[in-house]
């Protein structure tokens, strides 16, 4: 019961983390002579969310796995 507790306390931790902090790959308006205002920041700010997603699912399925070794 205690280790499923730090489990859920760590990753509780790291949801909020990610959630609270905004980060930018790119600045906005870097300023460069000719470029394009209407151009968007960049396109990694549009899978941040899903790769976070994939990233749980796959945190999951290992853990999921290293229990039923231990099971064994």
């Amino acid at each position: 019961m205690k280790k499923s507790r730090s489990i859920v306390l760590t990753l509780g931790l790291v949801v909020s983390n990610l959630i609270t902090n905004s980060a930018f790959a790119q600045d906005p308006d870097p300023g460069f002579p000719g470029s394009d205002p209407g151009a968007p920041v960049s396109p990694i700010d549009d899978w941040v969310i899903p790769m976070v997603l994939v990233g749980i699912g796959l945190m999951f399925m290992a853990y999921k796995k290293q229990l039923k070794q231990v099971r064994k």
